[in-house]
């Protein structure tokens, strides 16, 4: 079969333009060519894709240094080829320097095919080079963008961290049927709505913590189709196409639920006058040449999960913002832009890929790989689920903290709780305060990110004085920013802020029942 060629001719001879098309025609090529000779013509023929162009040097109104100064204004990268009559050594090194790819004589074509042949070879190679740098600024963007948000992240965790601390301290010793009680409960109620944007953030940046399991996500996903079905409305039909025999992948279950519920609210919100959400699963294999050719794949087995909708679509200008945290084209109070962004952040922390396809004013497709789990196991959860007293016996706690704030309240909620504390500000003085009182200490709390030392190096050295105490890491991340020298049968836990009072003196009297 011929293989289609767009040719633009520049080119006052009919009878020569007529000879390079019966050439290439010969040559195996389908060529769709233009013929133009002045510049207003290459102008308005430029307006147009082109594979190639093949000009003649001088012509009685137009010439080759002119045309190829028009290309360049136009930015596009089409190789530009020189077919003229006899012109000088100089003349030929001069239009070559300003930028032509090859020049050869009319009289002598042999050189025309093998020529055209190579200009595409390296024009696709130029193209695939500037896709995958494009790829790469893109990649590069999201992981910077990611860093800032998992800090920003973190910054407002500590600070929900006291809010929501001293609410809880204004509702135990506020006068009860008070307007105080209805404020504070206010203050809360925001606060757990900061505290899911927050979570919504770290998703995105991987920061936030993951408990996998090995699922089906045929079954995931029929478990939630009629609560999904009643949050986007009754003018939107809802579909589940389920693949068969469904590779198992390691995930967490509830960050799964997330992508689709963030996904067809998301969809939703494109269809305001109804229309069709479609979930497709099945097990696809990509290849080392697929990945090739597709710059943002990775080789191996993956369940992918499609979820199309016929809205209205997501113009190509934007389509390279769409999971950056905070972009949204919704109108104010519409929507945080995070949605797309946590969706993104899942999908990456799972080692899976995501690729959008959307035309404007024919819907949006979204393609969710997600690993197989072939050959993958995990470890069963057996601890007690028993309840445990939540206030303490007088047992003394080193807290480690570095924000004051979180410092002063933690302290103030655990001596209210029975116990007997004391507080560094970095992880320095957490070191000289276990050291001196190594024997009654019986519990470290401490925090991640410290000035001085940090918390994971203040865990190592108490764990040389005293091997078998026991410690608590709070952070505004997650388990994955301590490093893995630390070890998994290394005696610590980890808990995210903000934390419910509730929640860390249960935590606490837990790890103290255990000792």
């Amino acid at each position: 079969m011929a293989s289609s060629l767009r040719v633009l001719l520049i080119e006052d001879s009919d009878s020569d333009a007529e000879l390079i098309i019966r050439l290439l025609k010969k040559s195996g090529f389908a060529p769709i060519f233009k013929q133009v000779q002045t510049s207003e013509e290459m102008n308005d023929a430029l307006e147009k894709e082109w594979d190639i162009i093949l000009s003649d040097y001088s012509m009685p109104q137009f010439d080759a240094p002119a045309a190829l100064q028009i290309l360049k204004t136009t930015g596009r990268d089409i190789p530009f080829i020189v077919v003229s009559g006899a012109i000088g050594e100089e003349t030929a090194v001069s239009i070559m320097r300003a930028g032509a790819h090859d020049y050869l004589m009319k009289d002598n074509l042999s050189r025309l095919i093998p020529a055209i042949q190579r200009e595409l070879r390296e024009a696709e190679i130029r193209k695939d080079k500037i896709k995958l740098e494009i790829q790469l600024r893109q990649a590069q963007k999201m992981e910077a963008v990611g860093q800032l948000a998992g800090g920003v992240a973190h910054d407002f965790n500590n600070l929900l961290q006291v809010i929501i601390g001293y609410t809880e301290m204004i509702l135990d010793e506020a006068i009860p049927k008070s307007n105080f009680i209805k404020y504070a409960n206010s203050i809360k109620k925001a606060s757990r709505r900061a505290t899911d944007l927050i979570r919504q953030l770290l998703l995105f940046s991987r920061k936030q913590a993951m408990q996998p399991k090995l699922i089906n996500l045929n079954e995931l996903i029929g478990n939630v189709m009629t609560m999904i079905s009643r949050m986007i409305g009754e003018n939107i039909t809802l579909e589940c196409h389920p693949g068969s025999n469904l590779y198992s992948i390691l995930a967490d279950p509830g960050q799964i639920e997330q992508i689709l519920i963030n996904m067809c609210l998301n969809s939703r919100d494109a269809m305001p006058d109804g229309g069709c959400i479609r979930i497709i699963t099945e097990n696809i294999s990509l290849f080392s040449d697929y990945c090739q050719e597709h710059p943002w794949a990775k080789a191996g087995n993956y369940v992918l999960m499609t979820v199309y909708d016929n809205g209205c679509g997501i113009p190509r200008e934007i389509q390279d913002h769409v999971f950056e945290p905070f972009f949204t084209t919704k109108e104010v109070g519409k929507g945080t832009g995070l949605g797309l962004a946590a969706v993104y952040g899942i999908v990456k922390s799972h080692d899976g890929l995501i690729h959008l396809y959307s035309e404007e004013g024919y819907g949006t497709l979204f393609k969710i790989y997600l690993p197989s789990a072939e050959n993958k196991t995990i470890s069963e959860d057996n601890e007690e689920t028993k309840t445990k007293p939540c206030a303490g016996l007088g047992e003394m706690i080193l807290i480690a903290e570095d924000e004051e704030e979180v410092r002063k309240l933690t302290v103030s909620i655990l001596e209210n709780a029975g116990y007997r504390i004391i507080s560094a500000q970095d992880g320095e003085e957490a070191i000289k305060l276990f050291e001196k009182y190594q024997k009654e200490i019986k519990l470290a709390l401490l925090d991640v990110v410290m000035p001085k030392l940090s918390g994971h190096k203040v865990f190592e050295r108490i764990k040389t004085i005293k091997p078998d105490i026991p410690v608590l890491f709070l952070t505004g991340y997650s388990k994955d920013v301590l490093p893995k020298s630390i070890g998994i049968d290394s005696q610590y836990e980890i808990i995210q802020k903000p934390i419910y009072r509730s929640a860390l003196l249960c935590k606490i009297s837990e790890i103290l029942v255990h000792e």
